[in-house]
């Protein structure tokens, strides 16, 4: 029993979460979402180092996030939201503690990225492990980033916390999981838009044409090569290069006709 329950562990995917925000809030709010089932076997706040900062200030970030994040969860459990008593029912303590739990005994690990080596760094996080990635704070712009080029390498394991409400964010203890209830919040997988999806098959489109004329032309180029070099100065000669000619004009105008999708 105990090593079926390693084994299921170990095919749990890891989890990446982006960070920017200073408030421990969404990242409770994630982590409450998924330890709880549990769905993930291990935790990675991941910095993204921009021009304007250096590693020491965002490696003392993740270390300030991960504190922030272990001091709130504390007052939960205890039915407080920072100095303030709040009201919050003892199931839901109780599921504070649980993720507090959780969280001491899984793998959890802070790791500063470089923007400009935020490609690498991807390619290397999704061909370790199974993994999922967390986007709910990051800013615009690099959310823009990391979900392109993650798409541009076919993974789609990328979700955000999302809020549904009808009024202004709240950020203080109403705007945590237990005060949401469950139509009070989505967590969604930001692929599954129908619009993602047609730009995903396009980009694998284009991808398998290029491939394609690659492929034509490095084969007509064989042809001629050995028609050249055997068959010299003939009519075979040629015609095979006639054929060649058409074929690779033919090959180029390929994507500009191709009608998209």
């Amino acid at each position: 029993m105990i090593k079926q329950g390693i084994n299921e562990q170990r095919r749990l995917p890891e989890l990446y979460i982006f960070v920017t925000s200073p408030r421990a809030d969404p990242y409770v709010n994630v982590l409450m979402h998924l330890l709880r089932n549990p769905s993930v076997s291990a935790v990675h706040f991941i910095a993204l180092i921009e021009h304007e900062y250096t590693g020491e200030q965002m490696d003392e970030r993740l270390s300030d996030i991960e504190a922030n994040i272990g001091i709130l969860l504390d007052q939960l459990t205890k039915g407080f939201y920072g100095d303030r008593k709040i009201e919050l029912d003892p199931a839901w303590a109780a599921a504070y503690r649980e993720c507090r739990i959780k969280l001491d005994r899984i793998s959890v690990q802070r790791l500063s990225v470089s923007w400009d080596d935020l490609d690498e760094e991807l390619q290397r996080f999704i061909s370790n492990s199974q993994v999922m990635f967390d986007v709910t704070t990051l800013k615009k712009n690099l959310l823009v980033d990391v979900f392109a080029l993650l798409l541009s390498r076919g993974w789609t394991e990328i979700f955000n916390f999302e809020l549904v409400t009808s009024g202004e964010p709240r950020y203080d203890e109403r705007g945590l999981i237990h005060a949401l209830g469950p139509t009070g919040f989505h967590y969604r997988s930001l692929a599954e838009s129908k619009h993602v999806e047609k730009a995903r098959s396009r980009i694998i489109s284009r991808s398998i044409t290029f491939r394609t004329v690659l492929m034509i032309t490095a084969g007509v180029a064989i042809v001629v090569l050995t028609i050249q070099l055997f068959f010299a100065n003939t009519v075979l000669e040629s015609g095979i290069l006639a054929t060649a000619t058409v074929a690779a004009i033919v090959g180029c105008l390929i994507p500009l006709i191709r009608k998209d999708s």
